[in-house]
């Protein structure tokens, strides 16, 4: 199942879930821009095999939580990639 959103900077984005359960799994690009998707780690069998390399909405943590050792941090969205 989908539904569309519009993100923080204007692109239209459609959000993509479980039709069983509800679990987000990914988000997608209306159009094939050069876009990218990113995809729901906890959704993924191999997630103990991932490593992070970067956090976004940094602006927005909890106080309590310090971070990801080895990443790279951006205050919002990682700027987009030309």
């Amino acid at each position: 199942k989908y539904f569309s959103k519009v993100a923080d900077r204007g692109a239209a984005r459609r959000m993509v879930f479980c039709g069983e359960c509800g679990t987000h799994l990914c988000s997608l690009p209306m159009e094939d821009n050069g876009g990218y998707a990113p995809i729901r780690v906890a959704s993924s069998r191999e997630f103990h095999q991932m490593k992070p390399v970067a956090e976004i909405f940094c602006a927005s943590r909890v106080p309590w939580f310090s971070g990801l050792e080895d990443t790279v941090e951006f205050a919002g969205m990682m700027p987009r990639q030309e």
